[in-house]
């Protein structure tokens, strides 16, 4: 008459620990898939006018740092119409803002960072740059990310805060380089129809390269295992693969004249009123 004894609970002990910590697993499988596969459905669905009011609420004005010269905004202009075909649909700005990167934001927003200008050697280098940022925004990739990164906290805040959060970026990071190499294409493809030489985003690629290391990763296993923990894939790969989309002999024009660009890369040094770094110090 005495209920039988319970160890782990009713539906585990009738199944046994090892074939309900499969099953269990299981699931858990099938729901983190769902979560990492469902924007690339969802993100389309996605209306672009809320997506617009997603990166206005962002952006804004940055804080005032967008810089604005009439010369500087115009080669800015004639560089993104050259690398799109609806440029009406992107809203690309440079930020007064010392750090070497470009960063595609909802609501077709690309911002170019002045340190970018000013590590950049020539304006082809910064097509390739604003071509990757637009491939972004032309596969939806900003949203999926949003999707994901939201869905992926859900799923995984039942683990402890640096477990949670471990996996959380090992998930996130192997569909961020699934995306970078698909803009890494779209670049490639918006380069070559503008006929733009590859030539300029590979030497950027190879800077980067000497400056995180990757260059230096002799070693199968290690350029490897370098792969799988980083956002990106590595710099001196992505140098190899706009090094061999070069045509020889092609007659390839200059992303932007001398004067244009020179107009391009001094525009926030121009522009007396934009704002300057973050509005904050960092330690």
């Amino acid at each position: 008459m005495l209920p039988a004894s319970k160890t782990y609970g009713g539906l585990i002990d009738r199944l046994g620990l090892g074939k309900a910590s499969l099953v269990f697993a299981g699931i858990s499988a099938a729901i983190v898939a769902v979560v990492l596969l469902s924007p690339q459905w969802l993100a389309p669905l996605i209306p672009s006018s809320v997506e617009r009011e997603l990166g206005d609420a962002l952006v804004g004005d940055f804080g005032g740092r967008f810089c604005d010269t009439p010369k500087g905004k115009a080669a800015l202009a004639k560089l993104t119409r050259s690398l799109d075909d609806n440029p009406q649909d992107l809203q690309v700005e440079v930020a007064n803002i010392d750090m070497l990167n470009a960063v595609a934001l909802p609501g077709g927003k690309v911002l170019l960072f002045q340190g970018l200008l000013s590590q950049a050697k020539s304006p082809d280098e910064v097509a390739g740059v604003l071509a990757h940022e637009i491939g972004h925004v032309r596969e939806r990739h900003v949203m999926q990310g949003l999707l994901r990164q939201m869905g992926l906290a859900v799923v995984l805040g039942g683990f402890d805060g640096s477990g949670g959060s471990t996996i959380n970026s090992l998930l996130s990071t192997t569909y961020t380089r699934d995306s970078e190499r698909e803009a890494d294409d779209h670049s490639l493809k918006a380069l070559k129809q503008a006929n733009i030489s590859p030539v300029g985003a590979a030497d950027f690629f190879n800077r980067l390269a000497s400056m995180d290391g990757s260059r230096d990763l002799k070693d199968r296993q290690a350029r490897t295992m370098a792969s799988y923990t980083s956002s990106h894939p590595l710099s001196d790969e992505r140098r190899k693969l706009f090094e061999n989309a070069v045509v020889k002999g092609s007659a390839y024009k200059p992303a932007l004249t001398a004067d244009e660009w020179q107009e391009l890369k001094t525009m926030c040094a121009q522009d007396k009123d934009v704002k300057a770094g973050w509005g904050f110090d960092i330690e």
